[in-house]
């Protein structure tokens, strides 16, 4: 296997890590340890496979053991999965989430000031 081609899978995925989930690093490494459970293991797995030929290939010896068929698969799993993202939809969902959990802590806080008052023999 040629090291650009391993070259231009790291950095697609490399790229797509940084679009789709906002992860920063300076290595592929470091994106898919800070995307954590972010991603499925499948694809965690997969982007370890990446990260394992990234590095045989940059020795000559080590690039004519990588296995073509290996890297292609652990490429095709991680890019079919990250270009699936919806960013739109991800975003929407997060501020959804932090409304609803904005709302479940304000009628937390109202129920037991209710409780309190009510205890306490001012309702």
């Amino acid at each position: 296997m040629e090291q650009g081609v391993v070259d231009a899978y790291v950095a697609r995925i490399f790229a797509l890590l940084g679009e789709k989930l906002g992860v920063r690093g300076r290595t592929l490494e470091r994106r898919v340890s800070r995307a954590g459970r972010m991603l499925p293991r499948q694809i965690r797995r997969a982007a370890a496979e990446l990260v394992q030929a990234d590095e045989m290939a940059q020795d000559p010896r080590m690039c004519l053991r990588l296995d073509p068929e290996v890297v292609h698969a652990a490429y095709s799993t991680c890019c079919d999965y990250l270009e699936a993202i919806d960013v739109g939809a991800r975003k929407s969902k997060a501020r959804f989430d932090f409304a609803a959990g904005l709302i479940v802590r304000v009628g937390v806080v109202c129920a037991a000031t209710l409780g309190i008052l009510t205890w306490r023999g001012f309702l």
